[in-house]
């Protein structure tokens, strides 16, 4: 395990200085044995041991770790962290690593589970909508788990502590849902909700409800996939890289004319490593390429008293 995950020496002391000393191997093998990185493993692993460095600091026990503790951390501590050295600050990563805490510990019986409220019926719903996803649509246990999770917060919020009568559930309900819990979110997320309830309503058709006008009544999300426009370098950011070059050397001015061509010509990487001195026409004030597109030649013009300099050094 040390082998193939190399954590850093403070890292690895505030693992083992405090309650979670018991369960930060169990935390590396459950994140290892779900595929993710050396450098994910290491990124989690401080997150975590920033939160077992705070746990220390507030003589808190093992017990007392659960969803609201994780919370106060994120929403107090972490936007006014003074801990000693550099720590782990985004909310995304600190968050998502101490999600993943929690399940551990959980499977390890170190802290109580979760309380689940939800109605019984809606309980047996969902494993019934589960067994079905695994069994006749072969789905992997991660996308269940969001589906499932999908459609009993929406069965909780239609009908509480009722049991379930989709003879009762209106378009207007499931368009009202999926619209409520877009607010803030990209449209990607948009389209998980909408496959999450075609599917369950599917699954609900295949029991004789009927569901084709249910289904009719999920929205149709947009998702272009140019809807906005790249991110770019700012001026102080594209002068410190032009300024990284050391044009004293012939190497240097070669690197700094190959920047220049992507920055001034807007040429592609590939389009300049493949630019050969006959291209640029130094009269027409233009480069021409033998490659071909759409039919045309590519030409690119650029400023005669930069570019054109620095291509004939």
């Amino acid at each position: 395990m040390d082998n193939d995950v190399v954590l850093l020496q403070r890292t690895r002391a505030w693992l083992m200085d405090g309650v979670l000393e018991p369960s930060y191997q169990a935390y590396l093998t459950y994140l290892i044995g779900r595929g993710y990185s050396s450098w994910s493993v290491r990124k989690y692993s401080c997150c975590v041991a920033h939160f077992a460095y705070w746990l220390r600091k507030r003589r808190a026990k093992l017990s007392q770790i659960d969803e609201a503790l994780i919370r106060y951390f994120l929403d107090e501590h972490l936007p006014q962290c003074d801990c000693p050295l550099r720590t782990p600050r985004s909310r995304n990563h600190v968050r998502q690593a101490l999600k993943h805490l929690l399940v551990v510990l959980r499977q390890r019986a170190d802290i109580s589970r979760r309380p689940d409220f939800t109605p019984r019926w809606i309980q047996e719903e969902i494993r019934e909508f589960d067994a079905h996803l695994d069994q006749v649509c072969g789905l992997a246990s991660s996308t269940r788990r969001l589906r499932t999770r999908i459609v009993r917060t929406f069965l909780s919020e239609r009908f509480g502590a009722s049991r379930i009568n989709m003879a009762q559930v209106k378009p207007e309900h499931i368009h009202r849902f999926v619209v409520s819990h877009l607010e803030g979110c990209k449209p990607s997320t948009g389209k998980v909700l909408e496959i999450a309830l075609r599917s369950y309503l599917r699954f609900q058709g295949m029991h004789g409800d009927r569901v084709l006008s249910l289904i009719a009544g999920i929205p149709q999300l947009a998702q272009w996939r140019f809807e906005s426009l790249p991110d770019t370098l700012s001026e102080a950011e594209l002068e410190r890289f032009l300024n990284a070059f050391d044009r004293k050397s012939a190497i240097g001015r070669r690197d700094y004319a190959m920047a220049r061509c992507m920055v001034d010509l807007g040429l592609r990487a590939g389009e300049v490593a493949s630019l050969q001195l006959d291209d640029p026409n130094w009269h027409m004030g233009r480069c021409g390429y033998t490659q071909v597109r759409h039919g045309e030649q590519m030409c690119f013009h650029y400023r005669p008293g930069r570019a054109a300099q620095l291509l004939n050094t």
